[in-house]
Order: structure tokens, then C-alpha cells, then sequence
């Protein structure tokens, strides 16, 4: 029992740190014009489309109980449009900070759609949590005001409306009640059979400029690592762990891309984005089920 627990902690960390090398990875590319926001979001859902094309035949594209319209919301809010939207604004804006306020934002979101869409009521937990992470990206924000080193306003409104757009997507899979693979199967597949011809007819395609080797990489790393090994992953890491306990280590993200963007973008971190980072991440940890030393004391004495 304890091994098969140490594998879905080591599965739930490979999810977290391939997502977070995403950030870093995909600001490089896009920066430096190597490729387009729209050769990387085809790159995530080609490969993901076809491999996960058998779980579609088998269980359809309806979303569950939230219907045609649920398949709808979750294709547009975290398929093509998404990937795409998020990429473009790490053309404008370093990756530490998208992650900040992309994966870092998105859980407090939820619990607020939750709130007024769902009518769930907040526990003191999450209400702390969504406060400790509104205080980091403010701080944050504060910090790029000041004249601090940030990107342009472009890059952070596209990460508003990503974080925005992957909490909805949120909500919609919590009304489907479908399990994580075939809500990742109908994004994936619809998006490649309608963006896929878009992109290829009319896309910026760079792909083809790329070496054999620096194409394989790609490939390998945008569409079978982030697209199907993380998910894999994740999946292992909620059936041993817990949905909760596996979600925890989605506070991870936003330190993983950190720490990477130095090394792989070449940017640098000063002391008030390595606080909000702590402090939204603390909040994911809060937001997702951590306790607070409190309540650890209360079960402690019970």
C-alpha cells in the first residue's frame, strides 16, 4: 500500500512539473518566432485527438448531463481557443507570471463560479484561499505598476481571460459529472477536427521550418507529454490518492514554471514575484483541500 502510494505522489509531481515546464518551454518558442501560438496549440490536441479518438467512439461527444451545450463550453474554454489565447500572451508577458496568473488564478475563480452558478457555500478554507491568492497576483500586479520587470498589458488581459475560461470549464465538467479522460477526449477531439483545418488553412504554420529533431521534441514534449503522459498521470495519481489530495499538487504548477523560466527563458525572479508565488500557492494548497494549522490542532485533540 505504501508503494502504491509513493507511485501517486510520483505521479501527481511528473503531471505537475511536465505542465509547468510548459510555461517557460512555450514563452521560448513563441518569443523567439521559432513557432506560432497556433503550432503549439495544434500540437497539443493533434496527438491527443487521435490517441483519445477510441474513448469519443465509446462514450460519445455529449458532455454528460450538462448536454450539447457542456461539450460546447469545455471544447471552446480549454481546447484550441484556450491554448491559443494563453500562448499568444506568453508572447507578451514572462512564463513565471502566466503561471501565476493562469493556473495560479484559476481555482479561486472556480470557487467563486461555484458560488453564484452552483449556489455552493464557501468553506472558511477556501474563502482564506481565494484571499491569499488574490493578495499574491495583486501584489504582483502592484509590482509591474511600479515599474518592476514585467511584459506589456497584452500578455496579462490574455491571462485573465484564460484563467477565467479554465475556471468555467471547471463548472461545465461539475455539471457533466464525466470522469477526466472522456472530458479531455471531447476537447481534444473536437478540437483538432475544427480548429485543425483552420489552422492548417489559414494558421501561421512554422512547423515545417523546424529541424527533424527540434520537431520530434515538440511532438514529443507538447502532445504526448503535456497532452497525454500528465494526464495519464494525474488520473493514476486521483484513483490512489484522492481527487483532493491529487489536486494539491496543482500548487506546484505555478513553482515549476517559475524555477524553469531562469534556466529556459532566461528570465529572472525578484522577491515580490517569489511572494506571490508562495502566497498563491498557498492558496491553491487551501482552495483544493489543504487544512489550516488549526484544524490540524482541533483533529489533534479530538
Amino acid at each position: 500500500m505504501h508503494r502504491q502510494i509513493l507511485l501517486g505522489v510520483m505521479a501527481a509531481a511528473l503531471a505537475a512539473v511536465l505542465w509547468g515546464g510548459w510555461f517557460p518551454l512555450s514563452r521560448v518558442m513563441v518569443r523567439d518566432g521559432i513557432t506560432s501560438p497556433e503550432d503549439i496549440a495544434f500540437l497539443r490536441y493533434s496527438l491527443a485527438g487521435v490517441c483519445l479518438l477510441p474513448v469519443v467512439l465509446r462514450h460519445g461527444l455529449k458532455a454528460g448531463r450538462a448536454g450539447w451545450t457542456g461539450t460546447i463550453v469545455m471544447t471552446v474554454t480549454v481546447g484550441f481557443p484556450f491554448s491559443f489565447l494563453l500562448t499568444t500572451g506568453l508572447r507578451y508577458a514572462p512564463a513565471a507570471h502566466a503561471a501565476l496568473f493562469v493556473p495560479g488564478v484559476f481555482p479561486a475563480l472556480t470557487v467563486v463560479l461555484g458560488t453564484l452558478i452552483l449556489k455552493d457555500r464557501p468553506t472558511v478554507k477556501s474563502v482564506v484561499g481565494t484571499g491569499l491568492v488574490a493578495l499574491g497576483v495583486g501584489g504582483v500586479g502592484w509590482s509591474m505598476l511600479m515599474g518592476g520587470s514585467a511584459g506589456t498589458w497584452q500578455g496579462y488581459a490574455l491571462f485573465g481571460v484564460c484563467a477565467w475560461m479554465w475556471a468555467a470549464y471547471s463548472i461545465a465538467a461539475r455539471i457533466a459529472r464525466i470522469d477526466a479522460q472522456h472530458g479531455v477526449a471531447i476537447v481534444s477531439v473536437l478540437s483538432l477536427a475544427l480548429f485543425g483545418p483552420v489552422y492548417l488553412l489559414f494558421g501561421d504554420v512554422r512547423l515545417g521550418e523546424l529541424s527533424h529533431a527540434e520537431l520530434a521534441f515538440q511532438i514529443l514534449y507538447q502532445g504526448f507529454g503535456t497532452g497525454l503522459v500528465a494526464l495519464i498521470a494525474y488520473n493514476y495519481a486521483i484513483n490512489v490518492l484522492g481527487a483532493a489530495q491529487a489536486a494539491v499538487f496543482g500548487g506546484l504548477v505555478p513553482c515549476v514554471a517559475a524555477v524553469l523560466s531562469v534556466p529556459v527563458a532566461g528570465e529572472s525572479l525578484g522577491l515580490v514575484e517569489v511572494a506571490g508565488i508562495a502566497a498563491v500557492t498557498g492558496g491553491i494548497l487551501l482552495v483544493n483541500g489543504a487544512r489550516l494549522p488549526l484544524s490540524r490542532r482541533r483533529a489533534a485533540r479530538r
